[in-house]
């Protein structure tokens, strides 16, 4: 069974644009499945620094299966 990957970060997706290609080429070469970048803006990421999670996708840590997470 083949599950998402999401990685978050900060940004507009019109200049994340060029990056997206090689972020999505080095992901699929080092976990074999498919890669969705969720962007996420200013009011959503001042709720998510407040759960623990934050720490680790600010350190650019966190890579996460879709399912079972919980915000």
């Amino acid at each position: 069974m083949i599950e998402d990957i999401f990685i978050v970060c900060k940004g507009e997706k019109s200049k994340l644009d060029d990056k997206l290609t090689d972020l999505t080429n080095i992901s699929q070469n080092k976990f074999g499945n498919p890669v969705s970048l969720m962007i996420k803006y200013k009011e959503e990421l001042q709720d998510l620094k407040t759960r623990s999670i934050f720490r680790e996708i600010k350190n650019g840590e966190i890579i996460f299966k879709r399912e079972g997470l919980e915000w």
